[in-house]
């Protein structure tokens, strides 16, 4: 887990430095409207902690994927964690390896037609969360141990900013996760905020322009 961590934070770290270097090159033509990126990538900080890549299309329709690390610290409560994998007495236990990994389907909506750098979006995707965890018996010495494979949709709300002229946008959103396996219907709530270095731009000419 802290090597996975290790490369997280290191990405996060490597994001401004990319975004610094691309805004500096960065410049629209005058007779051009803001341009249109096809791609955004950057940290994610919330439930999960990771990275998102996003693909965005000419109809505000946008496919993200999301690799990182659930937070599970509630499963250490002793009794959520025996009710729900092991229905007997244990002396103690902990996890290991925890992933996850988020496919989405959004779709972008401006607040209002004069401010385009500021939408919310909404949509649906699925996520796939696995973790190990060791526990030791309370009349045996040797550890047991016990796979969490968690798969179910998620439901999705959200609002991201890109500053003019800066190849950055800033998000914040919300899901809902509902676990179809390995526990059917249960809903988790989560919530997550970042920031992602746009690439791949597209131009509209002005229809103002001379």
């Amino acid at each position: 887990m802290r090597g996975s961590l290790h490369k997280i934070v290191f990405l996060l770290l490597l994001f401004p430095v990319l975004s610094a270097e691309a805004q500096r090159r960065y410049e629209v033509p005058q007779d051009w409207d803001a341009p249109e990126y096809k791609w955004a990538g950057g940290g994610r900080m919330g439930n999960p902690l990771g990275i998102s890549l996003k693909r965005y299309t000419w109809n505000q329709r946008a496919y993200e994927v999301i690799a990182g690390i659930p937070l599970f610290w509630f499963y250490n409560n002793e009794e959520l964690f025996r009710y729900r994998f092991i229905d007997k007495e244990y002396r103690y236990h902990r996890h290991r390896a925890p992933i996850s990994l988020q496919a989405r389907l959004l779709q972008h909506k401006n607040f209002s037609k004069d401010n385009e750098h500021l939408t919310f979006y909404y949509g649906a995707g699925v996520q796939a969360r696995r973790v190990e965890f060791e526990y030791y018996d309370t009349f045996m010495d040797r550890p047991g141990e016990k796979t969490y494979l968690g798969i179910g949709p998620e439901f999705i709300v959200g609002i991201e900013y890109t500053p003019k002229n800066i190849p950055i946008n800033v998000y914040a959103d919300i899901n809902l996760y509902t676990e179809i396996v390995d526990r059917p219907f249960t809903f988790e709530p989560q919530f997550a905020a970042g920031f992602r270095y746009t690439w791949g731009y597209w131009y509209k000419r002005n229809s103002n322009a001379k």
